[in-house]
């Protein structure tokens, strides 16, 4: 059967689109074990795993190939963690090579990441793996990038070095085990192989593909390359449009208004090379509002999507939110505030409330009332009995409290109770007073890159349309174009477009 691919614009129900394909196969009596349902990302891979799992009826073990082509290749090669270079790994690089991997330390298998770019270190090792995964060498890699400060002949040494420490310790990195798996790796024999945000695969991942696709009876490519948005982790949008021949483009939107179907589909226009697709917006018009800057919009209600370009700017906007006293969740961070800080100040909230908590609730409460530095300041008795209960209530707390009220007055408020930095203390005071709640389930402000919402939507979005030098002068602003349009499509009914106050913003 020739492979085909199924184009999905912004929210128009791709992968309710693959996992009725699913329903359909089953139904025609094949195996869940010869369905394959790979991706790029963690976040497609679970979700068509938990939605098969939950509208088929299907056990999560049923269902061996529903993952992220990282966990596909470890699975495939028999490998196990402690083969796995770990932070650890990193920080003994970092110490033989004198540089330093802040960022390549925190990555993950499931993040479906060759490298992340940040210290020094991570900057050269991007390369190496960039080289790694677009099938070029370190030099011709080394040539195409925009930095001036870095050298060539470091480069060679912190390859060479990497090399070395894997081979004496028989470990690998994530690009190993893609690259393991195309030379030797097990191909399962399948009936079905969907491949999930297919725009966003390196030549690698690609060449990954193929070996899979030359094993199984039915092959279905799904994306969109205006979406495609991954060019400086080495994808090139033409290896997916180049399986769009035989193509079905889903044209209904569920998620974009008219007007903001309007103004994104001008944008996407300007890229010439791209395969052109009709599809319709909701029945909703929506709005586009301009702003100057954050200060202009509205938080106080609602559901919101606050956009940003780079981490960079995201800082600053996470800045300027936490002054202007709004809670949000940063994805890849989690909340405006510790969630020590949180915990803690939840814990002592529902013991005055009647509940009771875990050992580790009550230890981390413990924490942060400081007691033991208070007692013995007091000259009192050392107090940690209770530190090793396994469920702590109100009344375990009573007698200390009876014998520590000297210390925290008469208040049982968390405020006075809570040894917390009076920024937090003063920043927590006031997102609830506004009737604000921490619940990581739905938060009603999310700040994010654009790259790490790609997937996601709001009632409202925020696009800050501020970028940087290093993104406005590349050589390919077709990539620019495509990373806005994503971030405008995001939005389920108003799209608020901040110009934003820096040097450098993207023209829309």
């Amino acid at each position: 059967m020739e492979p085909r691919a199924i184009l999905g614009p912004p929210g128009t129900g791709k992968t309710y689109t693959l996992i009725n394909l699913v329903k359909e196969r089953l139904r025609e009596g094949v195996a869940p074990e010869r369905i394959a349902f790979v991706s790029f990302s963690k976040k497609a891979a679970e979700e068509a795993r938990t939605r098969a799992a939950s509208e088929l009826g299907l056990e999560i073990k049923s269902m061996p190939y529903f993952r992220t082509l990282h966990s596909l290749a470890f699975h495939q090669l028999r490998l196990s963690t402690k083969d796995v270079l770990a932070a650890s790994d990193y920080k003994r690089l970092e110490e033989l090579l004198g540089v330093e991997f802040r960022s390549t330390k925190s990555m993950s298998m499931n993040d479906g990441e060759f490298f992340r770019m940040g210290a020094p270190g991570d900057v050269y090792l991007s390369i190496i793996n960039m080289a790694r995964v677009r099938r070029v060498s370190p030099y011709r890699q080394f040539a195409r990038t925009n930095y001036d400060n870095l050298d060539y002949r470091q480069l060679e040494i912190i390859n060479k070095g990497l090399q070395d420490y894997k081979e004496e310790l028989g470990k690998i990195d994530f690009t190993d085990m893609i690259e393991g798996f195309v030379d030797r790796g097990d191909c399962p024999d399948l009936d079905l192989l969907i491949v999930d945000e297919a725009q966003d695969l390196v030549p690698l991942q690609w060449e990954m593909v193929d070996k899979l696709a030359k094993n199984t009876r039915e092959v279905v490519y799904a994306g969109d390359d205006d979406q495609c948005i991954y060019e400086w982790m080495g994808v090139d949008p033409e290896d997916f449009k180049g399986r769009c021949e035989n193509a079905t483009v889903l044209k209904q939107s569920y998620r974009v208004p008219f007007d903001v179907h309007l103004v994104s589909g001008r944008l996407i226009s300007r890229v010439a090379d791209r395969v052109y697709k009709q599809w319709e917006p909701t029945e909703r018009k929506g709005t586009i509002n301009w702003h100057f800057n954050l200060d202009e919009l509205d938080l106080s209600q609602g559901q919101w999507l606050v956009l940003c370009r780079t981490n960079y700017i995201a800082n600053q906007v996470a800045s300027r939110m936490k002054e202007m006293g709004l809670l949000f969740f940063r994805q890849g961070s989690g909340f405006s505030v510790s969630q020590k800080i949180i915990d803690a100040t939840r814990g002592w909230t529902r013991l005055t409330t009647g509940s009771s908590l875990g050992r580790d609730e009550f230890k981390n409460m413990w924490a942060f009332m400081d007691i033991e530095k208070r007692i013995r300041r007091q000259g009192d008795k050392h107090i940690d009995s209770m530190i090793n209960e396994d469920v702590v209530s109100m009344s375990d707390v009573q007698r200390l409290m009876e014998q520590t009220e000297d210390l925290f007055g008469e208040s049982k408020q968390w405020f006075d109770v809570l040894r917390i930095p009076d920024n937090d203390r003063i920043y927590i005071q006031s997102v609830l007073r506004a009737g604000e709640k921490f619940d990581s389930e739905n938060p009603r402000i999310k700040l994010s890159t654009i790259h790490k919402a790609k997937g996601g939507e709001a009632d409202n979005v925020a696009l800050m349309l501020e970028t940087s030098r290093a993104c406005q002068t590349m050589n390919d602003p077709d990539s620019e174009i495509r990373t806005f349009y994503v971030g405008m499509t995001r939005a389920k009914h108003n799209l608020h477009l901040i110009e934003g106050r820096g040097r450098w913003r993207f023209q829309v």
